[in-house]
């Protein structure tokens, strides 16, 4: 059974002006050098160079790895699961979800890591659909990121990429469309006439790190290149500093010796063998042996220097990579709170990915099965870091108690006791609507009511 693309695969036409290869028809039909879509855009070659070269030292310099694997660690080392959203989903639905995401050539539950990985090296991911045109089910390709030539945006909006031109294996291009979470029609006149042109089929395109109306993204070790390799070359060459500390000389002192009686007994003296050897004299020449005093301490200061301006970049602290530094236990706590909340949003981000993906994925078996449902996708994942709770608990306690009290002396509504209260609960994962929580708290207090007034009523007959 074949996997063809979504739509039928065939080369891009000739390039036109204002068409798939970024021309512009103003300029009578020249394209901007390196591909550039926008000003803001680094120029093709560059971007590549870049690319090979955040690839050389992902492999080569172990801080790069470091860089790129920690943080996808924390976001995927437990893995993750998508699920589509509700109590009771529809079953064809899951099925079809499950499918897509365990196909043993598409494979996210092991292939996620690389993908987001490359993504943080290479700033961009281009992954071309494949669609079974006999069930709808779905695959997910690979473009190398070196291929892509140019990233097309919608004329009239440059937040809104719309296509995707590759260099293929004989020298020449195509473009795809790319997947938007929008039905054609939203899209601009401008941007639906430009993906009429392009014909080789559907792709997800994805970029990170780059600003707004840059067409391209930025690879991660980008601003810290330059850093990575001199930190290094500098760690290399305290490597050859310590094969000098193992040289040595002697010193030798004689005592009213004149010039001549000095030549003379270096020529002795050179006769010695270097070690293990031995040499007698008397109490007119002493020797001394010295040894390089090379500074270390001053080398290691400026080691770590290099190494926390390189980590700044990416708001890590030392002590994650092996620097303890002036690091206890209550400043490590708080130090973490940065970086978790760049990963947070960084997740955030891959969350998004993998939605419009799944969904993609889920409503192309719709599509072939004339299956109809209303469904969104949700994504199940453990905390990145498990915080001790205990402080919160406590607080919890002591937030409740407080909120009491506001509410019995009357300097606080009920309304603002339950925000408080939400915001205390919410550390501890705890979900609290305010709405439904006022609502329970006075049908609650009604039925209290009732009770204190049946009672009443029992004791009075009583």
């Amino acid at each position: 059974m074949g996997w063809p693309l979504l739509t039928r695969l065939r080369e891009a036409l000739a390039p036109k002006p204002g068409g798939a290869s970024g021309l512009i028809e103003k300029d009578g039909g020249w394209t901007p050098v390196g591909g550039l879509q926008s000003a803001r855009d680094i120029p093709h070659f560059k971007l590549g160079q870049m690319q090979k070269v955040s690839e050389y030292l992902y492999r080569s310099n172990p801080l790069a790895k470091s860089l790129i694997d920690l943080p996808i660690s924390f976001m995927l080392g437990e893995g993750l699961t998508p699920r589509i959203a509700g109590e009771e989903p529809d079953k064809k639905l899951v099925e079809w979800l499950g499918e897509f995401w365990n196909d043993p050539i598409t494979n996210l539950p092991l292939n996620l890591p690389s993908m987001m990985r490359e993504m943080a090296l290479f700033g961009e991911q281009c992954w071309p659909v494949f669609v079974n045109e006999m069930n709808g089910q779905m695959r997910l390709g690979y473009v190398d990121p070196l291929k892509i030539q140019a990233v097309i945006t919608d004329p009239d909006n440059a937040m809104t990429p719309i296509g995707v031109t590759v260099r293929t294996e004989d020298g020449n291009e195509k473009t795809y469309r790319i997947i938007l979470p929008i039905d054609e029609s939203s899209l601009t006149l401008a941007a639906q006439k430009k993906r009429k042109e392009f014909e080789a089929g559907e792709c997800f395109f994805f970029k990170h790190g780059g600003i707004t109306t840059a067409s391209r993204g930025i690879p991660d070790l980008f601003p810290v290149a330059e850093w990575l390799i001199t930190y290094n070359n500098a760690l290399k060459s305290e490597v050859d500093r310590w094969d000098h500390l193992k040289d040595h000389l002697y010193d030798v002192t004689i005592k009213g010796g004149t010039a001549k009686q000095v030549k003379e007994r270096a020529k002795e003296i050179a006769k010695i063998k270097a070690q293990g050897g031995y040499h007698v004299h008397n109490d007119s020449e002493t020797w001394q042996c010295l040894t390089p005093n090379l500074q270390a301490k001053d080398a290691s200061d400026m080691a770590r220097m290099i190494r926390n301006h390189i980590l700044a970049a990416f708001a890590l602290p030392e002590h994650w990579l092996g620097g303890g530094g002036d690091v206890n236990r209550a400043t490590a706590a708080e130090m973490t709170s940065p970086v978790m909340r760049i990963m947070h949003q960084r997740r955030r981000e891959m969350f998004h990915m993998i939605k419009l993906i799944c969904k993609t994925a889920v409503l192309s078996r719709e599509n072939r099965n004339t299956h109809r449902a209303d469904f969104d996708i949700v994504i199940e994942a453990p905390d990145m870091v498990r915080e001790d709770i205990t402080k919160y608990a406590t607080s919890l306690a002591q937030v409740i108690a407080a909120s009491a009290t506001g509410i019995e002396r009357g300097t606080l509504t009920i309304q603002t006791a339950v925000r408080i209260i939400r915001e205390t609960a919410d550390r501890l994962g705890v979900i609290v609507d305010e709405e439904e929580e006022i609502n329970a708290l006075k049908s609650q207090a009604a039925a209290l009511a009732d009770q204190d007034t049946y009672g009443g009523q029992s004791n009075a007959q009583a």
